[in-house]
């Protein structure tokens, strides 16, 4: 749904919540299997359940990098598993430049790939940053990730779309509908 001004100004597409009646600016949508994002009917704040372990956060799950997961335990820790290495650390692998990848390695240590130099290092880049530096590489990799997402379901959408034409040659959508 959208909420907007009069007079041609911006219109905003907000989400609602039919369990806590509360809506949101925050778009529910490519959550990771297990997460649910729901919004607390006190404050209006948007928190994730993690169902696996039946715990919330306000940290949200999404934009893990490629092999990655974000979980929480049964203590409530958020913690980050590595598929490759099938290892889990607490530093949240996200956050870093573009050239740059997290990994973990046998022992659970993470370490740096950095594509442009071709090496690898235990130090951290994201460490003696200064904050805007970092707002604005979390800011760089959440706007790629998203726009990951949607094309996935774009591409998603247009292979469903194809497999719908029937024998009549008539072109129809996954709703149904003729197009």
């Amino acid at each position: 749904q959208e909420r907007g001004f009069r007079g041609g100004r911006v219109r905003r597409t907000y989400f609602a919540d039919p369990r806590s009646r509360r809506t949101t600016w925050m778009d529910p949508r490519f959550l990771p299997d297990q997460w649910e994002q729901r919004i607390d009917p006190q404050t209006g704040r948007v928190y994730f359940q993690y169902h696996k372990t039946r715990q919330t956060t306000y940290v949200d799950p999404r934009g893990c990098p490629r092999g990655w997961d974000m979980r929480i335990s049964k203590n409530g820790d958020v913690y980050f598993a590595y598929a490759p290495a099938q290892q889990t650390t607490f530093v949240d692998p996200r956050g870093l430049p573009r050239h740059m990848e997290a990994a973990l390695d046998e022992h659970g240590r993470m370490f740096f790939k950095d594509h442009q130099a071709k090496t690898t290092s235990w130090r951290d880049p994201r460490d003696e940053q200064p904050k805007n530096v970092l707002e604005r590489w979390r800011l760089v990799e959440s706007v790629r990730w998203w726009a990951d997402q949607v094309w996935r379901e774009i591409d998603e959408l247009s292979r469903s779309v194809a497999m719908d034409d029937d024998d009549d040659g008539i072109r129809r959508h996954p709703m149904g509908f003729v197009m």
